[in-house]
């Protein structure tokens, strides 16, 4: 990275062109002396009235363009680009006022402004507006209710926001200390207030996952995610997490997750995979590997980051199980090493020894854990249903959870091959009565009532005993009301379950 600096000496405008970034005082002395018949020894730079003695402070000077070359009295000031307009300086300085201020009124002006910005980005001034507003201008953009708003103004912060993940781009190329890197963490959120959009609650039983978002703010993140690796940015942010691991200038632990969510959704996607490049995925790759590594031996400060949002602990860790489950993002950690990893990291946090808060969040990530551990475990279990009557209802039924009861259920979608009942979805549920005795049903759920008298239920097995959890293997019968199912009653198997001694299973109390 290099720096060029526009100036008059004398009466005359100049330019300096590739001045390295550590340059001395004493080599950018002669530099400016080369361009006029002054003698080097006789110029001194001063920024904002004090005088500049180390390339440090010449970088400091420069980026906020306010130091002056002095000879005998007489200023040869050091301009900006001469190509940026003077309207447009003003209008930066107009937002830069009313983001201080909190005047509304500019907003208006943030597309044009980082347009703007994008345009004369090898302009200092230009770069000091982005470094000191872009995140400001993303936080108060992302926070616009989406469903509130008229076209109009929705366009204009769609575009608000484009402009700004091509600049943060842009900034990382440009060897940048990661300044605006956190807009990332907003630009790819689909939570964000903007980009979040209620999704339609499901007819069905479905799989409920816990971050997936609707349709429309999916397609909008997806959209700037797309726009933002046309312009190789999540190539450039690869280079930059594997220059800053185990650094400071790491990206913050919102960027990570949502970054990560996002790679590894796209490059999951079997129906419209986005990342088809050889240097996307190699970049995706990169990205999270360099994530694991450094949550895996972080600091307790990125722990104190981590901790501040429990919902934020939650999509991180979502999404790293999603990219090692990912075929096409070789990260070298299975998902059993990424469940000690992110074991390891809850502990760190229950025995950090500054903050009590960090403490706190890693007893609440411990019982997520348990929850995610329990799910997993279930997740491999499956319901093998024979011997029934009902032909179609034979088969295996697979575990999963529903909109109306945070119940058990095993839902199986009947295959080709039984003429009207093909493509059925039935489930086996459990179903508490009015006297409060719990029975589970074989039933065909209906779609809009569930749980109901619209149920066509085939086979039903009253519980006894504590497993209330857990279908009855045994005992079960044809329905007494509107029986559908023919005799003789199935038998069931349970596959896949992990089996715990009762003296051992003692449940955690409650957070």
């Amino acid at each position: 990275m290099t720096w060029t600096i526009h100036l008059r000496v004398e009466g005359k405008n100049s330019t300096l062109h590739n001045l390295p970034r550590d340059i001395t005082i004493e080599d950018l002395l002669h530099r400016i002396a080369a361009t006029s018949s002054i003698s080097p020894k006789s110029l001194r730079v001063f920024c904002g009235g004090v005088l500049i003695k180390s390339s440090a402070d010449v970088e400091n000077a420069v980026a906020v363009e306010t130091f002056s070359v002095l000879r005998d009295g007489v200023t040869a000031q050091v301009l900006g680009d001469p190509e940026v307009p003077v309207a447009t300086r003003g209008l930066w300085r107009e937002v830069t006022m009313g983001l201080e201020q909190g005047h509304t009124i500019v907003r208006k002006k943030y597309a044009d402004s980082l347009a703007a910005a994008k345009e004369h980005f090898a302009d200092e001034e230009a770069r000091h507006f982005v470094h000191a507003n872009l995140c400001k201008i993303v936080a108060e953009t992302t926070s616009k209710d989406g469903e509130r708003i008229g076209r109009t103004e929705r366009e204009h912060v769609l575009s608000t926001l484009n402009h700004a993940a091509e600049l943060v781009s842009m900034d990382l190329q440009t060897g940048t200390r990661g300044r605006i890197l956190k807009a990332l963490g907003y630009l790819l959120d689909p939570t964000v207030k903007f980009l979040a959009k209620p999704a339609k609650a499901t007819k069905s039983i479905s799989i409920r996952t816990s971050f997936s978002g609707g349709g429309a703010q999916q397609a909008t993140v997806r959209r700037i995610g797309e726009h933002f690796s046309k312009l190789d940015g999540f190539i450039n942010l690869a280079t930059y997490m594997a220059e800053n691991i185990w650094t400071h200038r790491f990206p913050n632990p919102r960027v990570v997750a949502h970054v990560v969510h996002f790679l590894s959704s796209e490059t999951s996607s079997e129906s419209e995979p986005k990342l088809e490049s050889l240097q996307d995925k190699s970049a995706a790759t990169v990205i999270v590997k360099c994530s694991i590594d450094h949550i895996s031996s972080c600091n307790e400060d990125y722990l104190q980051e981590m901790s501040e949002n429990a919902q934020l602990l939650k999509i991180l860790r979502e999404a790293l199980l999603q990219a090692v489950r990912s075929e096409r993002i070789a990260t070298d950690c299975d998902e059993p090493q990424l469940w000690d990893l992110w074991s390891s990291v809850i502990l760190r946090m229950i025995g950090a020894e500054q903050s009590f808060a960090v403490r706190k969040s890693g007893w609440a990530a411990w019982h997520d854990l348990v929850e995610w551990s329990t799910e997993a475990i279930l997740s491999n279990e499956t319901l093998i249903v024979k011997g029934a009557g009902t032909d179609f209802v034979n088969g295996t039924y697979t575990p999963t959870k529903v909109n109306w009861a945070e119940n058990r259920v095993y839902v199986r979608i009947v295959p080709d091959g039984f003429g009207e009942a093909s493509g059925k979805t039935l489930t086996c549920f459990r179903c508490v009565m009015r006297s409060l005795n719990k029975w589970w049903f074989i039933s065909e759920a209906d779609e809009k009532q569930p749980g109901t008298d619209r149920d066509v239920d085939y086979y039903q097995s009253k519980n006894s005993g504590d497993a209330h959890d857990r279908p009855q293997l045994s005992g079960w019968g044809l329905c007494t009301l509107q029986a559908h199912g023919l005799a003789p009653a199935p038998v069931l198997e349970l596959t896949g379950t992990l089996g715990v001694p009762k003296e051992q299973a003692i449940k955690m109390p409650p957070y």
